[in-house]
């Protein structure tokens, strides 16, 4: 008889992966796992994902993450437009499950001791749209526009060390 836990972990595996990093990303077409960094960094976050499984006691396969990692190759192969559900919500300004996915791995990490530096950075770099788009205050400052933080048009502050540096030079 098949062990629900093992189905379940499988999908949880591939779905805090795929769905954080397609909504982080945000490329056009599914094409990440065309560079090297970002299919290392996929990978790196379903293997975290699977260590925390092992170590809930979840008898997860040795080729979990060979094996979901072919498959979401395969299934970006057969369908380049492909995207999660995370990403349809992101990029519509709705809430996002990420409490349920990278917030779930990085606390069930945590708790049984597993370290998961590659899912908190992602849902520390997604948690600001779990509600959804930002405050409208946000975006018309310009944080959210561009991706970046607006530039700093005013001059330095006087004593500042770009100020003393600058007035050092014109002499």
């Amino acid at each position: 008889m098949p062990d629900i836990q093992v189905n379940l972990w499988d999908k949880f595996v591939q779905a805090c992966a795929v769905f954080g990093l397609d909504a982080l990303l945000r490329f056009p077409e599914s094409t990440y796992l065309r560079h090297a960094e970002t299919a290392a960094l996929l990978r790196g976050l379903m293997q975290e994902v699977y260590e925390v499984g092992r170590a809930r006691g979840v008898r997860l396969p040795e080729d979990t993450v060979d094996r979901l990692f072919s498959g979401v190759s395969a299934l970006f192969d057969r369908n380049p437009s492909f995207h999660s559900s995370m990403y349809h919500d992101i990029m519509a300004g709705r809430p996002l499950e990420i409490e349920a996915a990278s917030g779930a791995a990085v606390r069930l990490g945590r708790q049984y001791g597993v370290p998961t530096p590659l899912n908190f950075a992602m849902y520390a770099a997604l948690k600001p749209f779990a509600a959804g788009m930002p405050s409208e205050a946000a975006r018309t400052a310009g944080i959210f526009q561009s991706g970046r933080p607006p530039l700093q048009t005013s001059s330095p502050p006087r004593g500042h060390m770009f100020a003393v540096s600058v007035k050092n030079r014109r002499r």
